[in-house]
């Protein structure tokens, strides 16, 4: 399967395209978000697969224009685990 999330990136204006698709409160200041192309297999154990594109570390709350702290480019390992 192949699908996109989109969030984070690197070479967009103010390094955002909207909405966010996925956003996870690290602490009351901060927020980790991602985006890229996901490209998995399921199986019975759940899903996995690389996802090439972007991770960040966003100031929390989340404002019009978001501020990005700090970003990661690269190809990452991409896992959902069934529980």
């Amino acid at each position: 399967m192949t699908f996109d999330i989109q969030g984070i990136d690197a070479w967009y204006y103010y390094n955002f395209v909207s909405p966010l698709d996925v956003i996870d409160q690290l602490t009351s200041t901060t927020a980790v978000t991602f985006a890229g192309r996901v490209t998995a297999k399921a199986s019975s154990a759940g899903i996995s697969g690389t996802l090439p594109g972007n991770f960040g570390i966003v100031q929390f709350p989340i404002a019009s224009v978001p501020r990005d702290i700090v970003t990661c480019s690269g190809g990452h390992q991409f896992v959902f685990v069934r529980r």
